[in-house]
């Protein structure tokens, strides 16, 4: 018999609705939702009714229950450190959304508090996890050979109307900083190799009253001989994720392109599509995951995970030390964007 995870869910937003909650439901042999805690205190006590679990209007009170085991972090970054840090204190299994902070100080303390107490922690770093995902490690291995440049490429709408939290720099840490941290972690996960300098650009350029950056691009080095490119860009009217916005058919480019010593390929884990070429021809493989939307399907699979790490012991993958890095990259184009010069980063292997 599965040993159930008794979880408590914190933030019940967009992601919550639209990831985790179905993946729960459908793995409640292996998990229990014993309470919720959101700012609406209206939407956190409906969700309660629906889960048949408690609410509470206080993380806090939410972290103190006898019987919890983990909990899910599914709040904006700028409130993570805490609840981090308090989760760690207690012993509890912590999912995080990404980021794990806004600021590398942040991060490196949650990295000491989670090291310290030796909880298992992981992060939402989904495109590992695909079927393509290890199609694509096995292609470099047997036939494209050693990547050397990836091209990572998000356009699309804004998410949130005005003074929503994710058009607030201090809040949301900006477009790179809350979605190409998802790019940034497949660049080190296919070079297996931390980045070791940065140079970027960026700024509001289209028409949109965007209070952020809504271009932002990011020159990545990782050693001497692989590099990549970050482009990210919020800069089509309307709004990301609502019933009306389905994106504009121009905008459906390849989200990664590697270019390897023999060949290249073309990686869309969100899609469950893998190309490429070579001097022997080529191939492609379609593999989405069975059943439904691949954003909403992952969610099975990460949750799949997080029972193993907190139940088996396995070794958590993305760790609380993939987070920081992932983090680190962001801080330094920041810094290179605004004194506009290349920036090495330090400790970079």
């Amino acid at each position: 018999m599965t040993t159930r995870l008794h979880t408590g869910i914190i933030g019940l937003g967009a992601i919550w609705r639209m990831r985790h909650k179905p993946a729960l439901l459908k793995l409640q042999d292996r998990f229990q939702v014993v309470a919720v805690c959101d700012v609406n205190e209206q939407q956190a006590k409906a969700e309660a009714a629906s889960l048949g679990c408690d609410y509470t209007p206080d993380w806090r009170e939410l972290l103190a229950r006898p019987d919890l085991d983990a909990i899910h972090l599914l709040t904006p970054p700028d409130v993570r450190l805490e609840v981090i840090r308090d989760a760690a204190n207690r012993g509890k299994a912590v999912y995080c959304e990404k980021p794990l902070a806004l600021t590398l100080a942040e991060a490196a303390e949650v990295v000491r508090v989670v090291k310290e107490s030796g909880i298992v922690y992981t992060s939402e770093f989904v495109r590992r996890f695909f079927p393509v995902s290890r199609h694509l490690k096995n292609l470099l291995q047997e036939k494209l050979g050693e990547p050397r440049l990836i091209v990572g490429e998000s356009h699309g709408a804004a998410v949130g109307g005005p003074g929503h939290w994710m058009r607030d720099q201090v809040r949301s840490g900006g477009y790179t900083m809350d979605f190409g941290v998802h790019l940034i972690d497949i660049f080190r996960w296919v070079f297996g190799h931390d980045a070791t300098a940065v140079q970027a650009f960026g700024g509001r350029y289209s028409v949109l009253d965007h209070p952020i950056n809504d271009i932002e691009a990011t020159a990545i080095e990782f050693g001497a001989d692989k590099a990549a490119h970050l482009l990210i860009t919020r800069a089509v009217p309307g709004e990301a994720f609502s019933p009306a916005w389905k994106g504009p058919v121009a905008l459906d480019r390849p989200e990664f392109v590697i270019y390897c010593e023999k060949g290249l390929a073309i990686f869309e884990p969100m899609k469950g599509k893998l190309a490429w070429q070579d001097a022997s021809g080529g191939g492609q493989i379609e593999e989405p995951l069975p059943g439904g939307p691949q954003f909403v399907l992952i969610g099975e699979v990460m949750n799949a995970n997080f029972h193993r790490f907190a139940i088996e012991g396995v070794k958590p993958e993305p760790d609380v030390v993939d987070g920081y890095k992932t983090i680190e990259v962001v801080f330094y184009a920041d810094a290179a964007r605004r004194e506009g010069r290349r920036l090495e980063i330090p400790g970079g292997s």
